[in-house]
């Protein structure tokens, strides 16, 4: 009962941060592809950095998930994120850059990395703005790298459906969040449309959990929802 309990705290904290993603997607301006959730389940670091493709450098905004990397143009009026492209994980190789090894315009280019993409054919050079943040970079790419192998050895899945409902959820919470702030006060139906919801996720999670057979439940966390 312990075990099937932390695959039930485990699975909740997914969609949380699921339905977090899913929310975060509605803010980005001509958003294009699938959506985040179809492909990721978490957000595991972001910043601003500066990316040289075809000779040209663009300050974008990266925001790293499991299994991909989105970049984002943050516009000069109203400072929104627009969308510019993202990048499969799992077909790039990230190749650290010591300073100065690149140059753009004539200049040496530090705090630098390159994100070849085989594939594509193509690879951007990507610097930040101190070695301090390039650090942090390279420890979120290890991250990201041994989430995603944690998840393929464990067996953890969760379904387009479920990933949609924690979505709405979010959304749904947000929107009666928001509302009551400006009224005051809750408004009863987006109170039980939120409710009702979260026991659909809840129950969904724990069914799932206790049918899996009891072998799978010993030692990893095979479980799909």
């Amino acid at each position: 009962m312990r075990l099937v309990a932390t695959h039930i705290n485990e699975g909740k904290r997914r969609l949380e941060n699921i339905g977090r993603i899913g929310k975060w997607q509605e803010g980005i301006d001509g958003w294009k592809g699938p959506d985040i959730v179809e492909t990721s389940t978490e957000m595991i670091h972001s910043s601003e950095l500066h990316k040289i493709s075809k000779g040209h450098s663009q300050e974008r905004h990266f925001f790293l998930f499991d299994n991909q990397l989105i970049y984002c143009k943050k516009e000069a009026i109203g400072g929104r994120l627009s969308y510019k492209g993202r990048l499969s994980m799992d077909k790039c190789q990230i190749i650290d850059l010591p300073d100065g090894q690149e140059t753009h315009n004539g200049l040496p280019v530090r705090h630098a990395w390159k994100m070849d993409n085989k594939t594509k054919g193509k690879d951007y050079i990507i610097f930040s703005k101190s070695p301090e943040v390039k650090s942090k970079w390279m420890d979120a790419f290890r991250r990201e790298k041994e989430r995603v192998a944690q998840d393929k050895a464990s067996g953890f899945s969760v379904s387009l459906k479920m990933k949609r409902a924690a979505a709405a959820l979010c959304s749904s919470t947000t929107a009666a969040v928001s509302a009551a702030k400006r009224r005051k006060s809750f408004n009863k139906k987006q109170v039980l449309r939120v409710t009702a919801l979260s026991e659909s996720v809840d129950s969904g999670i724990r069914t799932k959990i206790e049918a899996s057979p009891a072998r799978e439940r010993k030692g990893k966390f095979s479980i799909f929802f």
